[in-house]
């Protein structure tokens, strides 16, 4: 019971989301797998750490008047979201790797 009670306090004392899709609190045990991933997908994106390449491209594109490097900051956008993607992806697969299926 007090190892549960710690486990509780220590995880939602964290604000990391990652690690909050582990264990549903409320039930205090394992998320599935799938469940687990799609939590954690879902709020990583939107840490800082994630995002400091896609903030300063948007800032460039608010700034950019030309239409050709506006195209081409654009394209950058979408490359620069498809990379931070696929990091948080392979971050929460390997962090809910031991969920159960």
């Amino acid at each position: 019971m007090k190892l549960s009670l710690l486990l509780i306090i220590i995880l939602s004392s964290s604000s990391c989301i990652e690690a909050q899709a582990q264990i549903n609190i409320e039930g205090r045990k394992a998320r599935p797998r799938a469940e687990c991933e799609r939590l954690c997908n879902e709020g990583s994106i939107d840490f800082a750490h994630n995002r400091k390449g896609l903030d300063r491209i948007r800032t460039e594109i608010e700034k950019e008047k030309d239409p050709v490097k506006l195209k081409e900051l654009r394209k950058k956008e979408e490359n620069e979201l498809e990379r931070v993607k696929d990091k948080v992806e392979k971050s929460c697969a390997y962090i809910c790797e031991g969920n159960p299926d």
